[in-house]
């Protein structure tokens, strides 16, 4: 699956998040871009087996822009009311027992021109396809 989405986007990265630790401080040290693209949450490290959560970074506007929320943000944004630092604690804690591992790859600009919602989108058909359910963490699509 990795494979395939580095080759198609040469732009791309991933990091462990260790447990205990804080997910902004990784995103920093990891230089992850807030461009538009897609990115890929697995329960441990490495990346491998299949992921927990496929998301999305960078919504277009009507105007031709993206707003300014990329994979950098969004992965430190909120989810369910909570910031994103304790919400990956709490699913490493209460879930998985483990850290987490990031993939992320940019999907539009520097001669990549797929947007977010349909990068994302071709990996969750994948995930269905493959698993005939989402991941674990995405509750709809």
């Amino acid at each position: 699956m990795l494979a395939k989405l580095r080759t198609k986007f040469s732009e791309n990265g991933s990091f462990d998040l260790p447990t205990k630790e804080n997910v902004t401080k990784y995103i920093r040290l990891n230089k992850v871009p807030n461009r538009p693209g897609i990115y890929l949450i697995f329960a441990g490290h490495g990346c491998k087996g299949n992921p927990i959560y496929i998301g999305k970074a960078g919504t277009l506007t009507q105007a031709g822009l993206f707003r300014p929320q990329g994979i950098a943000k969004r992965l430190g944004a909120k989810q369910n009311g909570k910031t994103r630092n304790c919400y990956f604690q709490q699913i490493m804690w209460q879930k998985y027992k483990q850290g987490l591992s990031f993939a992320w790859f940019v999907t539009y600009g520097n001669g990549h021109s797929t947007l977010p919602a349909l990068a994302e989108a071709e990996e969750i058909q994948k995930f269905l396809q493959k698993n005939r359910c989402l991941p674990a963490l995405n509750k709809a699509f």
